[in-house]
Protein backbone atom coordinates (compact mmCIF):
# COMPACT_ATOMS: atom_id res chain seq x y z
CA UNK A 1 0.00 0.00 0.00
CA UNK A 2 1.32 3.13 -0.91
CA UNK A 3 0.29 6.84 0.63
CA UNK A 4 -2.25 8.72 -0.96
CA UNK A 5 -1.99 12.31 -0.55
CA UNK A 6 -4.86 14.72 -0.50
CA UNK A 7 -6.54 15.37 -3.62
CA UNK A 8 -5.73 18.82 -4.54
CA UNK A 9 -1.78 18.16 -3.87
CA UNK A 10 -1.73 15.80 -6.76
CA UNK A 11 1.98 17.25 -7.61
CA UNK A 12 3.21 16.34 -3.93
CA UNK A 13 3.21 12.72 -3.31
CA UNK A 14 4.37 13.19 0.36
CA UNK A 15 2.25 15.54 0.72
CA UNK A 16 0.57 16.68 4.30
CA UNK A 17 -3.28 16.59 5.18
CA UNK A 18 -4.42 19.58 7.12
CA UNK A 19 -7.49 20.58 8.31
CA UNK A 20 -10.34 23.08 7.33
CA UNK A 21 -11.31 26.36 9.61
CA UNK A 22 -14.18 27.66 7.65
CA UNK A 23 -13.67 31.03 10.43
CA UNK A 24 -10.42 31.78 9.23
CA UNK A 25 -10.61 30.69 6.04
CA UNK A 26 -8.79 27.47 5.89
CA UNK A 27 -10.04 24.90 3.10
CA UNK A 28 -9.12 21.33 4.26
CA UNK A 29 -7.02 18.85 3.01
CA UNK A 30 -9.40 17.19 0.06
CA UNK A 31 -9.60 13.33 0.98
CA UNK A 32 -9.01 10.73 -2.08
CA UNK A 33 -10.95 7.67 -2.06
CA UNK A 34 -7.75 5.40 -2.07
CA UNK A 35 -6.75 7.34 1.50
CA UNK A 36 -9.84 5.55 2.77
CA UNK A 37 -10.22 2.24 1.03
CA UNK A 38 -6.84 0.85 0.88
CA UNK A 39 -5.91 0.79 4.32
CA UNK A 40 -9.40 -1.16 5.12
CA UNK A 41 -8.55 -3.35 2.39
CA UNK A 42 -5.01 -4.23 3.56
CA UNK A 43 -6.62 -4.60 7.29
CA UNK A 44 -8.98 -7.31 5.54
CA UNK A 45 -6.67 -9.29 3.44
CA UNK A 46 -4.65 -9.20 6.91
CA UNK A 47 -7.92 -10.36 9.05
CA UNK A 48 -8.39 -13.18 6.45
CA UNK A 49 -5.08 -14.37 6.01
CA UNK A 50 -4.95 -15.34 9.40
CA UNK A 51 -8.84 -17.15 8.83
CA UNK A 52 -10.88 -14.88 10.63
CA UNK A 53 -13.64 -13.41 9.50
CA UNK A 54 -13.72 -9.43 9.26
CA UNK A 55 -16.44 -8.32 11.52
CA UNK A 56 -17.87 -4.43 13.00
CA UNK A 57 -18.42 -5.99 15.97
CA UNK A 58 -14.89 -6.92 16.78
CA UNK A 59 -11.91 -4.29 16.81
CA UNK A 60 -9.14 -6.34 17.60
CA UNK A 61 -9.19 -8.74 14.89
CA UNK A 62 -5.46 -7.16 13.57
CA UNK A 63 -4.47 -7.73 16.79
CA UNK A 64 -5.58 -11.30 16.76
CA UNK A 65 -4.58 -11.99 13.21
CA UNK A 66 -0.90 -10.97 14.10
CA UNK A 67 -1.41 -13.00 17.62
CA UNK A 68 -2.45 -16.22 15.75
CA UNK A 69 0.50 -17.16 14.12
CA UNK A 70 -0.72 -18.08 11.03
CA UNK A 71 1.07 -15.67 8.30
CA UNK A 72 4.02 -17.73 8.91
CA UNK A 73 2.60 -20.82 9.66
CA UNK A 74 2.01 -23.82 7.54
CA UNK A 75 2.78 -27.49 7.29
CA UNK A 76 5.65 -28.58 5.18
CA UNK A 77 5.20 -30.36 2.08
CA UNK A 78 7.72 -31.96 -0.49
CA UNK A 79 9.86 -34.85 1.05
CA UNK A 80 11.72 -35.18 3.80
CA UNK A 81 14.96 -33.75 2.54
CA UNK A 82 13.38 -31.10 0.45
CA UNK A 83 10.83 -29.63 2.19
CA UNK A 84 8.51 -27.20 0.64
CA UNK A 85 5.71 -24.78 1.80
CA UNK A 86 3.61 -21.83 0.38
CA UNK A 87 2.56 -19.06 2.75
CA UNK A 88 0.07 -16.43 2.33
CA UNK A 89 1.11 -14.13 1.12
CA UNK A 90 3.78 -15.98 -0.81
CA UNK A 91 7.50 -15.37 -0.34
CA UNK A 92 9.22 -13.76 -3.16
CA UNK A 93 12.38 -13.89 -2.40
CA UNK A 94 14.48 -15.27 0.17
CA UNK A 95 16.01 -12.36 2.54
CA UNK A 96 17.33 -12.27 5.22
CA UNK A 97 14.85 -12.13 8.29
CA UNK A 98 12.25 -14.36 7.54
CA UNK A 99 10.46 -16.72 9.47
CA UNK A 100 8.71 -19.78 8.90
CA UNK A 101 7.02 -21.91 11.03
CA UNK A 102 6.60 -25.77 9.95
CA UNK A 103 4.89 -28.58 11.12
CA UNK A 104 7.36 -31.42 10.20
CA UNK A 105 5.52 -34.42 8.05
CA UNK A 106 8.58 -36.74 7.95
CA UNK A 107 11.69 -36.76 9.60
CA UNK A 108 14.65 -35.96 7.90
CA UNK A 109 17.33 -38.73 6.78
CA UNK A 110 20.29 -36.09 6.35
CA UNK A 111 20.71 -32.77 4.44
CA UNK A 112 18.08 -30.67 3.87
CA UNK A 113 16.70 -27.75 1.71
CA UNK A 114 13.81 -25.79 2.40
CA UNK A 115 11.60 -24.16 -0.89
CA UNK A 116 9.26 -21.19 1.14
CA UNK A 117 8.66 -19.62 -2.54
CA UNK A 118 11.59 -18.26 -3.65
CA UNK A 119 13.87 -21.13 -4.31
CA UNK A 120 15.34 -23.69 -1.84
CA UNK A 121 18.08 -23.02 0.07
CA UNK A 122 19.65 -25.39 2.64
CA UNK A 123 18.37 -25.81 6.35
CA UNK A 124 21.22 -25.37 8.71
CA UNK A 125 21.76 -25.86 12.40
CA UNK A 126 22.47 -22.68 14.71
CA UNK A 127 26.02 -23.60 14.16
CA UNK A 128 26.11 -23.30 10.89
CA UNK A 129 26.19 -27.33 9.89
CA UNK A 130 23.94 -29.23 7.75
CA UNK A 131 21.53 -31.45 9.19
CA UNK A 132 22.00 -34.66 10.39
CA UNK A 133 19.75 -37.79 10.07
CA UNK A 134 16.75 -36.98 12.57
CA UNK A 135 17.21 -33.07 13.32
CA UNK A 136 13.42 -32.55 11.59
CA UNK A 137 11.36 -34.94 14.20
CA UNK A 138 8.29 -35.86 12.20
CA UNK A 139 5.63 -34.02 13.92
CA UNK A 140 7.60 -31.54 15.80
CA UNK A 141 6.91 -27.39 15.07
CA UNK A 142 10.01 -26.21 14.12
CA UNK A 143 11.12 -22.41 13.30
CA UNK A 144 13.22 -21.04 10.83
CA UNK A 145 14.95 -17.70 9.97
CA UNK A 146 16.57 -17.32 6.83
CA UNK A 147 19.68 -16.04 6.77
CA UNK A 148 19.59 -14.76 2.40
CA UNK A 149 21.66 -17.86 1.59
CA UNK A 150 20.07 -20.64 4.29
CA UNK A 151 17.38 -21.15 6.31
CA UNK A 152 18.13 -21.75 10.55
CA UNK A 153 16.86 -23.79 12.69
CA UNK A 154 16.32 -21.38 15.70
CA UNK A 155 16.71 -23.92 18.65
CA UNK A 156 19.67 -26.85 19.42
CA UNK A 157 19.44 -29.52 17.03
CA UNK A 158 19.42 -32.71 18.12
CA UNK A 159 22.69 -34.05 16.20
CA UNK A 160 24.66 -31.29 18.24
CA UNK A 161 23.37 -32.88 21.49
CA UNK A 162 24.72 -36.02 23.08
CA UNK A 163 22.09 -38.40 24.64
CA UNK A 164 22.98 -39.73 27.68
CA UNK A 165 22.29 -43.48 28.14
CA UNK A 166 22.65 -45.35 31.76
CA UNK A 167 22.61 -48.55 29.83
CA UNK A 168 24.00 -49.93 26.30
CA UNK A 169 23.11 -48.70 22.93
CA UNK A 170 22.82 -50.86 19.72
CA UNK A 171 23.36 -49.69 16.35
CA UNK A 172 23.00 -52.09 13.02
CA UNK A 173 24.86 -52.04 10.26
CA UNK A 174 23.77 -54.18 7.26
CA UNK A 175 25.00 -54.82 3.78
CA UNK A 176 21.56 -53.81 2.39
CA UNK A 177 21.43 -50.47 5.23
CA UNK A 178 22.18 -47.08 3.88
CA UNK A 179 24.64 -44.70 5.84
CA UNK A 180 21.34 -41.81 5.74
CA UNK A 181 19.58 -44.60 8.23
CA UNK A 182 19.65 -43.85 12.26
CA UNK A 183 20.85 -47.30 12.82
CA UNK A 184 17.77 -48.16 15.19
CA UNK A 185 16.75 -51.63 13.65
CA UNK A 186 17.76 -54.34 12.11
CA UNK A 187 16.28 -53.80 8.45
CA UNK A 188 17.07 -52.03 5.53
CA UNK A 189 14.96 -49.40 6.20
CA UNK A 190 17.31 -48.42 9.71
CA UNK A 191 20.55 -50.00 9.60
CA UNK A 192 23.60 -48.55 8.59
CA UNK A 193 25.74 -49.86 5.54
CA UNK A 194 29.19 -49.28 7.23
CA UNK A 195 30.92 -49.91 10.42
CA UNK A 196 32.39 -46.84 10.33
CA UNK A 197 29.57 -44.42 9.75
CA UNK A 198 27.64 -46.24 12.81
CA UNK A 199 30.47 -45.70 14.92
CA UNK A 200 30.66 -41.86 14.05
CA UNK A 201 26.46 -41.76 14.33
CA UNK A 202 27.25 -43.39 17.43
CA UNK A 203 30.56 -41.52 19.13
CA UNK A 204 28.70 -38.26 17.89
CA UNK A 205 24.59 -39.15 18.88
CA UNK A 206 25.80 -40.75 22.78
CA UNK A 207 27.40 -40.24 25.55
CA UNK A 208 27.90 -43.05 27.17
CA UNK A 209 29.05 -43.28 31.04
CA UNK A 210 29.97 -46.83 31.56
CA UNK A 211 28.27 -48.27 29.24
CA UNK A 212 28.95 -49.74 25.57
CA UNK A 213 28.11 -48.64 22.22
CA UNK A 214 27.65 -52.09 20.48
CA UNK A 215 27.66 -52.19 16.49
CA UNK A 216 25.49 -55.14 15.58
CA UNK A 217 26.28 -56.57 12.54
CA UNK A 218 22.55 -57.44 11.33
CA UNK A 219 23.34 -60.15 8.75
CA UNK A 220 25.95 -62.70 7.67
CA UNK A 221 27.71 -60.72 4.43
CA UNK A 222 31.08 -58.85 3.89
CA UNK A 223 31.45 -55.34 5.17
CA UNK A 224 33.63 -52.90 4.66
CA UNK A 225 36.27 -52.41 7.08
CA UNK A 226 35.98 -49.25 9.63
CA UNK A 227 39.87 -48.26 9.97
CA UNK A 228 40.31 -46.35 13.15
CA UNK A 229 37.54 -46.62 15.88
CA UNK A 230 37.55 -43.99 19.09
CA UNK A 231 35.76 -45.31 22.15
CA UNK A 232 35.07 -41.31 23.98
CA UNK A 233 33.09 -42.44 26.61
CA UNK A 234 32.28 -45.78 28.10
CA UNK A 235 33.83 -48.83 25.36
CA UNK A 236 32.88 -49.64 21.35
CA UNK A 237 31.85 -53.67 20.69
CA UNK A 238 31.76 -54.41 17.07
CA UNK A 239 29.84 -57.74 17.23
CA UNK A 240 28.61 -60.63 14.31
CA UNK A 241 27.79 -63.44 15.56
CA UNK A 242 29.62 -65.98 17.57
CA UNK A 243 28.08 -68.89 16.54
CA UNK A 244 28.88 -68.41 13.14
CA UNK A 245 31.91 -66.39 13.36
CA UNK A 246 33.32 -66.98 9.62
CA UNK A 247 30.18 -65.24 7.85
CA UNK A 248 30.21 -62.26 9.15
CA UNK A 249 33.53 -60.80 7.35
CA UNK A 250 34.93 -57.44 7.55
CA UNK A 251 37.50 -57.29 4.28
CA UNK A 252 39.18 -55.18 2.12
CA UNK A 253 42.72 -54.37 1.26
CA UNK A 254 44.67 -53.09 4.50
CA UNK A 255 46.25 -49.48 4.07
CA UNK A 256 50.32 -49.87 3.58
CA UNK A 257 52.64 -49.02 6.37
CA UNK A 258 52.70 -49.93 9.90
CA UNK A 259 50.38 -47.86 11.76
CA UNK A 260 46.67 -49.06 11.04
CA UNK A 261 44.81 -52.05 10.02
CA UNK A 262 41.65 -53.13 8.62
CA UNK A 263 39.94 -52.52 12.05
CA UNK A 264 41.63 -50.45 14.26
CA UNK A 265 41.50 -49.64 17.89
CA UNK A 266 42.71 -46.23 18.56
CA UNK A 267 41.47 -45.15 21.73
CA UNK A 268 39.82 -46.33 24.43
CA UNK A 269 37.51 -49.92 25.44
CA UNK A 270 36.94 -52.01 22.17
CA UNK A 271 35.61 -55.13 21.89
CA UNK A 272 35.90 -57.23 18.54
CA UNK A 273 33.13 -60.27 18.51
CA UNK A 274 31.97 -62.93 16.29
CA UNK A 275 33.53 -61.61 13.71
CA UNK A 276 36.19 -62.82 10.27
CA UNK A 277 38.84 -59.91 9.69
CA UNK A 278 40.54 -60.47 6.11
CA UNK A 279 42.65 -58.47 4.36
CA UNK A 280 43.23 -58.84 0.59
CA UNK A 281 45.89 -55.99 -0.45
CA UNK A 282 48.74 -56.84 -1.86
CA UNK A 283 52.12 -57.44 -0.85
CA UNK A 284 53.72 -54.08 2.32
CA UNK A 285 49.53 -54.04 2.86
CA UNK A 286 48.77 -53.29 7.10
CA UNK A 287 47.49 -55.70 9.64
CA UNK A 288 43.96 -57.71 9.78
CA UNK A 289 43.66 -55.72 13.15
CA UNK A 290 45.60 -53.69 15.07
CA UNK A 291 45.23 -51.89 18.74
CA UNK A 292 47.40 -48.44 18.98
CA UNK A 293 47.65 -45.61 21.55
CA UNK A 294 47.88 -45.41 25.83
CA UNK A 295 45.14 -45.85 26.62
CA UNK A 296 43.79 -48.80 24.21
CA UNK A 297 42.11 -52.48 25.49
CA UNK A 298 41.38 -54.38 22.46
CA UNK A 299 38.61 -57.84 23.52
CA UNK A 300 38.67 -60.25 20.68
CA UNK A 301 36.40 -62.87 20.93
CA UNK A 302 35.63 -65.33 18.60
CA UNK A 303 37.19 -63.51 16.07
CA UNK A 304 38.98 -65.36 12.77
CA UNK A 305 42.10 -64.12 11.41
CA UNK A 306 43.27 -64.49 7.45
CA UNK A 307 44.54 -62.58 4.29
CA UNK A 308 44.86 -63.06 0.46
CA UNK A 309 48.65 -61.77 0.51
CA UNK A 310 51.55 -63.33 2.40
CA UNK A 311 53.29 -59.85 2.36
CA UNK A 312 50.17 -58.54 4.98
CA UNK A 313 52.68 -57.47 7.80
CA UNK A 314 50.70 -59.03 10.42
CA UNK A 315 47.57 -60.85 11.82
CA UNK A 316 47.52 -58.71 14.69
CA UNK A 317 49.24 -55.58 15.71
CA UNK A 318 49.76 -53.91 19.15
CA UNK A 319 51.67 -50.75 19.78
CA UNK A 320 52.36 -47.34 21.08
CA UNK A 321 51.12 -48.50 24.98
CA UNK A 322 47.95 -50.40 24.07
CA UNK A 323 46.73 -54.03 25.40
CA UNK A 324 45.00 -56.35 23.52
CA UNK A 325 43.19 -59.54 25.24
CA UNK A 326 42.86 -62.80 23.16
CA UNK A 327 39.71 -64.25 24.67
CA UNK A 328 38.07 -67.37 23.44
CA UNK A 329 37.41 -69.09 19.99
CA UNK A 330 39.94 -66.55 18.52
CA UNK A 331 41.45 -68.28 15.13
CA UNK A 332 44.11 -67.66 12.89
CA UNK A 333 44.88 -68.63 9.31
CA UNK A 334 46.15 -66.01 6.67
CA UNK A 335 49.11 -66.17 5.83
CA UNK A 336 51.63 -62.85 7.12
CA UNK A 337 54.83 -61.92 8.27
CA UNK A 338 53.91 -61.98 11.93
CA UNK A 339 50.68 -63.83 13.53
CA UNK A 340 51.09 -61.98 16.41
CA UNK A 341 53.31 -58.42 16.85
CA UNK A 342 53.94 -55.84 19.66
CA UNK A 343 55.97 -53.34 20.37
CA UNK A 344 55.37 -51.11 23.29
CA UNK A 345 52.32 -52.67 24.31
CA UNK A 346 51.30 -56.07 25.50
CA UNK A 347 49.06 -58.67 24.09
CA UNK A 348 47.16 -61.25 26.76
CA UNK A 349 46.11 -64.73 25.97
CA UNK A 350 43.32 -65.58 27.99
CA UNK A 351 42.05 -68.75 25.96
CA UNK A 352 43.69 -71.21 23.62
CA UNK A 353 44.28 -69.90 19.82
CA UNK A 354 43.35 -72.12 16.94
CA UNK A 355 45.63 -72.07 13.71
CA UNK A 356 43.79 -73.26 10.65
CA UNK A 357 45.03 -74.04 7.06
CA UNK A 358 48.49 -74.04 7.70
CA UNK A 359 49.40 -70.33 6.99
CA UNK A 360 52.86 -69.27 6.61
CA UNK A 361 54.37 -66.52 8.77
CA UNK A 362 58.27 -64.81 9.32
CA UNK A 363 57.51 -65.18 13.10
CA UNK A 364 54.59 -66.79 14.39
CA UNK A 365 54.92 -64.65 17.42
CA UNK A 366 57.01 -61.22 17.76
CA UNK A 367 57.80 -59.24 20.52
CA UNK A 368 59.93 -56.16 20.11
CA UNK A 369 60.98 -52.75 21.52
CA UNK A 370 59.82 -53.49 24.94
CA UNK A 371 56.65 -54.81 23.91
CA UNK A 372 55.26 -58.17 25.73
CA UNK A 373 53.27 -60.91 24.95
CA UNK A 374 51.77 -62.96 28.17
CA UNK A 375 50.27 -66.30 28.18
CA UNK A 376 47.34 -64.44 30.80
CA UNK A 377 45.92 -68.15 31.22
CA UNK A 378 47.99 -71.23 32.27
CA UNK A 379 45.45 -73.45 30.02
CA UNK A 380 45.98 -71.87 26.98
CA UNK A 381 47.33 -73.54 24.07
CA UNK A 382 47.79 -72.17 20.61
CA UNK A 383 47.35 -75.26 18.04
CA UNK A 384 48.09 -75.94 14.13
CA UNK A 385 50.51 -76.12 11.67
CA UNK A 386 52.37 -73.47 11.06
CA UNK A 387 55.51 -72.60 8.53
CA UNK A 388 57.93 -70.24 10.27
CA UNK A 389 60.24 -69.02 13.39
CA UNK A 390 58.00 -70.31 16.53
CA UNK A 391 58.44 -66.80 18.08
CA UNK A 392 61.09 -63.62 18.32
CA UNK A 393 62.39 -61.49 20.98
CA UNK A 394 64.01 -58.75 20.05
CA UNK A 395 64.95 -55.60 21.78
CA UNK A 396 64.25 -55.70 25.37
CA UNK A 397 60.64 -57.44 24.12
CA UNK A 398 59.42 -60.53 26.42
CA UNK A 399 57.63 -63.50 25.78
CA UNK A 400 56.15 -65.01 28.74
CA UNK A 401 54.10 -68.35 28.28
CA UNK A 402 54.87 -69.02 32.48
CA UNK A 403 56.95 -72.10 31.85
CA UNK A 404 55.39 -73.99 28.69
CA UNK A 405 58.56 -73.76 26.68
CA UNK A 406 60.01 -72.76 23.36
CA UNK A 407 57.68 -74.54 21.71
CA UNK A 408 54.70 -73.39 23.26
CA UNK A 409 54.22 -71.63 19.72
CA UNK A 410 53.82 -74.15 16.48
CA UNK A 411 56.43 -73.45 13.71
CA UNK A 412 58.80 -75.28 11.39
CA UNK A 413 61.74 -73.00 13.30
CA UNK A 414 63.12 -72.56 16.63
CA UNK A 415 62.44 -69.40 17.91
CA UNK A 416 65.21 -66.60 18.62
CA UNK A 417 66.04 -64.21 21.18
CA UNK A 418 68.43 -61.14 20.87
CA UNK A 419 69.26 -57.97 21.69
CA UNK A 420 67.91 -58.30 25.26
CA UNK A 421 64.79 -59.96 24.43
CA UNK A 422 63.28 -62.63 27.05
CA UNK A 423 61.38 -66.22 26.41
CA UNK A 424 60.52 -67.71 29.21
Amino acid sequence: MQYSQPYDQTSNPNASYVNGNPSSGIQGSIIPAGAVEYPQRELIALIQAAGLTPSNSDLSQVAKAIQSGKLNYAVAGGTANALTTTLTPAVTSNTAGIGVVLKITTKNTGAATLDAGAGPLPIQTRLGNALQIGDLPANAIMQFICTGSAWQIQGISYSEIPVISAGNVTLYVRTDGNDANDGSANDSAHAFATIAAAVAFGNTRYFLANSRLIIQLGIAGTYAPPGPIFANVGSIEIKGSTASQDTYIIAGAGPAGGSSGLVGASYGQVFLTGVFVKNSAAISSNACVIAINSGTNLVLQNVTFGTDAVGTISNLVCSAGASITISTGCKFGGSAVNMLYVQQGSIVIAASITITNGPVYTNVANATALGAILVGNPAATVTGTVTGVRYVANLNGVINTFGAGPNYFPGTSAGVSSNGGQYA
